[in-house]
């Protein structure tokens, strides 16, 4: 729901680390694909609240971590977001 894995540092206390549990999404029991992983603070209703802004060096860390394609995903991303601003 929020974006955090297993493990992160918890946005909220730092002394704590995320947890994920699955719970059910919808009403049948019996359909395994209504599950989802939720945050410690998710579970706990903290999701309406704005976690803090991650610093740069978090920023790259979680993107040191993602997937090659998430990586290049990003660059892509960045390098539009940019261009666009150079024309303006």
């Amino acid at each position: 729901m929020c974006g955090f894995g297993p493990s992160d540092a918890d946005p909220f206390d730092r002394r704590r680390k995320v947890q994920l549990t699955l719970r059910m999404v919808g009403d049948d029991p019996e359909n395994a694909d209504h599950l989802k992983a939720i945050c410690t603070n998710c579970m706990e209703g903290l999701r309406y609240l704005s976690p803090p802004k991650p610093d740069r060096l978090e920023l790259m860390r979680q993107l040191r971590r993602a997937t090659i394609d998430d990586q290049r995903y990003a660059l892509t991303w960045l390098e539009q977001k940019f261009n666009k601003e150079r024309e303006v």
